[in-house]
Parts: structure tokens; sequence; C-alpha cells
């Protein structure tokens, strides 16, 4: 019922959380939302290890904005409408990673 709901009344925003969700699960990251303190229009993508101190340009913004974990909200909302278990997956397995590296 919920998931009707959201994907009824809120369907660009459900699509672009599942978008989110489909780049993090390809280890690809980009800050293009209109709340984004900073945009960015070039996606960064991880082959192997996410390095959460990674600095593309060596922007220190990139950092405070990745490690804000927007994209965790995005597996939780994905995995809610959608169902599916690989976003549930991969917010373990980056969660785990993130919180090894602190």
């Amino acid at each position: 019922m919920l998931r009707e709901h959201i994907l009824g009344n809120y369907g660009a925003e459900a699509e672009s959380a599942i978008r989110t969700a489909d780049d993090a699960i390809a280890q690809r990251f980009i800050f293009d939302q209109r709340w984004d303190m900073e945009r960015t229009y070039r996606a960064e993508v991880f082959e192997g290890d996410i390095d959460f101190l990674h600095q593309p340009g060596g922007d220190p913004e990139w950092v405070y904005a990745f490690n804000r974990l927007k994209h965790f909200i995005a597996l939780g909302q994905a995995y809610v409408l959608t169902g599916e278990e690989e976003y549930a997956e991969c917010f373990a397995s980056q969660a785990g990673r993130s919180a090894s590296r602190s």
C-alpha cells in the first residue's frame, strides 16, 4: 500500500531514488540533485574497493558530500519500492566497508 502510494504520487522522486541506488550498486557516484550543496556533473566510479577519502581533483567538498552517504537512503528507498534484495545487500556491504575504515 505504501509502495503504491509513493509510486502513484511521487513517481519522479521514486525514479530518482532508484537511479541513485542503481548507481550505488555500480559504485558510481554523482551529486546532481538540486539539494546537493555542490553539484557535480562527472560521476566518480570506483573499481574494487570504495575509497571513502577519495578527492576527485583535490576537492574536499566531494569527500564531505560523499560521506553524507545519501546513497544509503536511496538504497533503502529502492528496496522498499522494489523489494529487490540487491539494494539491501549493497547497503550491508558498503556500510560494513565504510564502518571498518572509520
